[in-house]
């Protein structure tokens, strides 16, 4: 096949293309070669090369190389705890307990499978176990090759389930144990099953709801240098109020943080300032400085109030009120 024409001095694109039934080869996304060998390794180094024509000095200028395949959509897998008639090992003909686990999580699967981690005892073989679940006995194989046959070792094994478990009138499948020569222990079982999903978890309506929580607010008195002046600052000399709002405890206590549009600040009642925290969106926190001159108040005890209004209008404002020392 003649490669596409696009001239010397131009960028050209080459495609390789593997797939199951051989591999091409485009050039600026014309099908140049093809070939039926179709490659068996999982892993590769990627090597490129160029050849000019024979005879010729040619110089070749590499842009860019990558990859790209389709990457197929994968199922969702979800785990339920699953815990078997009895925690041992039995042997193939002793008589199981009538326990066993619910269907309803393999309603509507593509596949499940069981994996129990077990701890080996005397003349247990981890790849001669089997599971039985209802009228059914699977074979158990170890999770990972090589895996310890000692006494005394654990190991997890799995299980595939057959299909015709995931619909059938039984509410339950029982008995649900694992058998095999010699004893053991079931430390741990859950089932991995593929194309389903749990239902959603209801609240319990015995539960108190909770509620979205406004952002705690805390003031720091400081002064023009931003030294901390603990709760006691001059009458007469203009000081810093430091105004934080902290959203960590609300979202402890509560289960999300109420955004604040802005806070008003009084001192002993009378208002003496107005901070909107909406001009970027509305605030969950942050920290703001006011400079407050006091020189109107008498010495002495005073209060501050911090009024934050939250950012949904519906919502009541909330104070917090903190007490300062003026001195003269």
């Amino acid at each position: 096949m003649p490669p596409a024409t696009r001239g010397s001095g131009v960028l050209h694109k080459f495609d390789v293309v593997f797939s199951p039934a051989g591999i091409q080869v485009f050039q600026d996304d014309s099908l140049v070669t093809t070939s039926e060998v179709v490659p068996r390794w999982t892993t590769s180094t990627v090597l490129v090369g160029m050849i000019g024509p024979p005879g010729r000095r040619t110089r070749v200028h590499l842009d860019a190389v990558g990859m790209s395949s389709v990457v197929p959509a994968q199922e969702k897998v979800v785990e339920f705890g699953a815990v078997l008639g009895t925690q041992r090992v039995l042997r193939p003909q002793e008589n199981a307990p009538g326990l066993g686990v619910s269907r309803q999580p393999l309603i509507g699967a593509t596949s499940a499978r069981l994996r129990t981690t077990v701890t080996l005892g005397a003349g247990a073989d981890p790849n001669a176990m089997s599971l039985q679940i209802a009228d059914r006995t699977v074979p158990m194989v170890p999770a990972a090759p090589g895996s310890p046959t000692q006494p005394g070792s654990d190991v997890t094994l799995e299980a595939t389930l057959p299909p015709e478990l995931f619909a059938g009138e039984a509410s339950s499948l029982s008995p649900l144990v694992i058998r095999g020569q010699g004893t053991g222990a079931v430390l741990e079982s859950y089932l991995e099953i593929a194309g389903t999903t749990p239902a959603r978890r209801l609240p319990d309506p015995r539960l108190t709801p909770r509620f979205a929580g406004l952002p705690t607010a805390a003031v720091t008195l400081r002064n023009a240098s931003g030294i901390d002046l603990g709760k006691r600052a001059s009458a007469n000399t203009p000081f810093q109020l430091e105004i934080t709002l902290d959203p960590k405890l609300a979202q402890r206590d509560a289960d999300d943080v109420m955004p604040v549009r802005g806070f008003e600040v009084y001192l002993n009642e009378r208002r003496i300032a107005a901070v909107p925290t909406d001009i970027q969106g509305p605030a969950v926190g942050g920290t703001y400085r006011l400079t407050v001159s006091a020189t109107e108040e008498l010495p002495g005890d005073q209060t501050i109030e911090v009024r934050l209004h939250p950012a949904d209008q519906t919502k009541q404002p909330h104070s917090a009120r903190f007490g300062i020392q003026l001195l003269n």
